[in-house]
């Protein structure tokens, strides 16, 4: 893993929850707070009840804009953009593991409830940002492209 893949990952690592933005039909975006967990590869896994706004929007519309982090004492956050894909039932026991491994207070109790569906997101750009270095550290990944941008 190059180095600022590595900064990114070791970032979202120690975050548990990002703020999930979906985009209804009509063209309104609509956020949540998400328990979230990460791989190696900077995927993005959540869940979700087949009842929410947002499953309804990600059947008809796939891409997503996540934030994780910025307190005010690192002053540090990575923008995510990315296409979502529900897990196949298959891969749901495999995927949910991942998940419960980083969330087991909170998903242990959803896991296995079967209204609930997993989530991976594929990034397509994602912006790392940290304010408090001096000079500020700022960086973004195009996966469009392949490309990383100053």
């Amino acid at each position: 893993m190059d180095s600022k893949k590595k900064k990114i990952h070791d970032f979202l690592s120690t975050h548990i929850i990002c703020s999930l933005s979906t985009v209804t039909v009509s063209g309104i975006p609509e956020a949540a707070a998400m328990a979230f967990t990460e791989t190696d590869d900077l995927l993005i896994i959540f869940q979700t009840s087949n009842s929410t706004r947002k499953y309804y929007n990600l059947q008809r519309n796939p891409k997503v804009a996540i934030v994780v982090g910025f307190d005010f004492e690192q002053y540090i956050s990575v923008q995510y953009e990315g296409i979502a894909k529900e897990v196949p039932d298959g891969e749901r026991e495999r995927i949910s593991h991942i998940h419960v491994a980083k969330h087991s207070e909170i998903s242990t109790k959803y896991a296995n409830v079967i209204e609930n569906k997993y989530f991976i997101v594929m990034p397509t750009w994602i912006r790392y940002s940290d304010l408090k270095a001096d000079p500020n550290q700022i960086f973004e990944l195009d996966f469009s492209k392949k490309t990383i941008l100053p």
